[in-house]
């Protein structure tokens, strides 16, 4: 029996679907911005990444989800953001200076927040195209594992004619 070819491989068209759900949510955070709230938890959905923050244990928040579009000046289809993370409870930075370059205002702004917000508080921001490219490295290993399967399924083919 011949094995199937690569378009009709699952694999091969779950990666294409994941793949471009993150290339359209990377687009829409360019577009609009989302917040979705539940909890401790907070989601940032703009500017190019995917923010999460951390408060501290509270009275139970509900879930909420809200969306705008950004500032006309920031709408930019694909932004190149940079990954970062902050805790709490250290010294408020004086400067801008003090962060790295190439993060967004918002990064920026938020990142200066956290920084002097009692402890407890964590952000992270996960750029997109660091979300693709930990999407694409499994399901470029899986594609690999499929066509080393199917080159020793032929060759075992071959030897028993």
């Amino acid at each position: 029996m011949n094995p199937k070819p690569l378009h009709r491989s699952i694999t091969f068209w779950s990666g294409i679907f994941v793949m471009g759900f993150i290339t359209w949510a990377w687009w829409d955070s360019g577009k609009f911005q989302s917040t979705l709230t539940w909890q401790r938890f907070k989601v940032l959905h703009l500017e190019g990444y995917l923010g999460i923050t951390i408060s501290p244990p509270t009275k139970a928040q509900p879930f909420e989800f809200h969306r705008k579009a950004p500032l006309a000046s920031d709408a930019r289809a694909f932004h190149l953001a940079r990954p970062a993370f902050a805790r709490s409870g250290n010294p408020r930075p004086k400067t801008r200076e003090t962060f790295p370059d190439g993060l967004t205002t918002t990064q920026v702004i938020s990142l200066w927040g956290c920084k002097a917000s009692p402890p407890g508080w964590s952000i992270i921001f996960i750029p997109h195209w660091l979300i693709l490219l930990l999407a694409d490295l499994p399901w470029l290993g899986f594609l690999t594992l499929r066509a080393m399967r199917h080159v020793r399924a032929r060759r075992s083919i071959l030897s028993e004619t």
